[in-house]
């Protein structure tokens, strides 16, 4: 998948998305219609940040980039093992881990707050590889032309961050006393459930 997932309007997010078909069939329907069921292999991970504005806050526009870290940007698939027609094939990542500049989708202000919408496309991570969920994306925050920050966020509990191949993962994440929090759980759901709520087109 693309380390740079921003750059011309989220082209590296577009290409870094992947999906696969399978399906088999007895030899003596060999002649018939073939319908594939195409599937998301990878893992969307969607960032919802809320920050404050005005005297106490931010000033407008000033998250520059969010960033995932330590992932796999390799993959290899799992060709071996058989699965049921319209299967998901498992997918993981391979390699070293590294960064992946997400793609800023939206931003928007109402009242006294800004939210911003990060997306990023990522193998799900192989059984060996380890992401500190504490260190997985890293925000930068300009305060004005000479002051720059970066933050980390911080989940309110470590019950394991979940990214599974073929789902989507949002955090939802707070800008509260130069500390990002995320609520107790992160949401996980089918990719293919979440079209309706999020219409993504190239």
């Amino acid at each position: 998948v693309a380390a740079d997932q921003d750059a011309e309007n989220g082209k590296g997010f577009w290409g870094s998305d992947l999906m696969l078909a399978h399906h088999r069939m007895p030899l003596e329907e060999r002649f018939g219609d073939i319908y594939l069921d195409f599937r998301h292999i990878f893992v969307m991970v969607r960032v919802i940040l809320a920050t404050p504005l005005g005297a106490l806050g931010l000033p407008q526009d000033a998250v520059k980039s969010a960033t995932l870290q330590n992932v796999q940007r390799n993959f290899k698939v799992d060709y071996v093992t058989t699965i049921p027609n319209n299967g998901l094939r498992t997918v993981t990542g391979t390699g070293e881990g590294g960064e992946v500049k997400m793609w800023q989708y939206d931003s928007s202000v109402s009242g006294e707050t800004q939210t911003y919408t990060f997306l990023g496309i990522i193998p799900s991570p192989d059984s060996n590889h380890t992401i500190t969920n504490n260190d997985f994306v890293r925000f930068v925050v300009r305060y004005d032309d000479d002051t720059e920050k970066t933050y980390r966020f911080v989940p309110d509990e470590d019950g394991g961050l979940v990214l599974e191949a073929g789902h989507i993962v949002t955090l939802k994440v707070e800008l509260k006393e130069d500390v990002l929090k995320m609520p107790v759980k992160a949401e996980i759901i089918p990719w293919e459930e979440a079209t309706a709520e999020m219409p993504l087109l190239p």
